[in-house]
């Protein structure tokens, strides 16, 4: 696999498809949410952007960091398994594609019960 997700310095915006049934040859780590206080952590190799790591929750998959190598990926990922377990209240930006260089949204980690939610744009209530 390429190291940095690009073709000639260039993303190869749809080299995503790539990655239909190949999840586990592209894996670096994953903690299931119900392993760690209701947000899972999934950090993978993705044709389009690299290394990045998402956390993972009951509303879906948040993109919140890339990393230009392995290494620095399997580092990193540590790093979210650690904030994941104790981010109630926390928010944390999420990423779009990095070829329109824009941040999708802003999200909140809140403990509801015993499992933790993401809630994009929503006041604490």
């Amino acid at each position: 696999m390429e190291e940095s997700g690009r073709e000639g310095g260039r993303i190869v915006f749809l080299n995503f498809l790539k990655d239909i049934d190949n999840y586990e040859e592209r894996k670096v780590a994953r903690i299931d949410p119900k392993d760690n206080n209701g947000i899972g952590v999934s950090t993978v190799f993705t044709p389009d952007e690299g290394y990045e790591t998402a956390l993972l929750d009951v509303n879906g998959v948040q993109v919140v960091q890339r990393y230009k190598d392995k290494v620095e990926a399997e580092l990193g990922h540590e790093r979210w398994v650690t904030f994941a377990k104790t981010a109630d209240g926390k928010v944390v930006p999420t990423l779009g594609w990095s070829e329109f260089d824009c941040t999708f949204k802003d999200v909140k980690l809140k403990r509801e019960g015993k499992t933790l939610l993401l809630e994009a744009g929503k006041e604490e209530q």
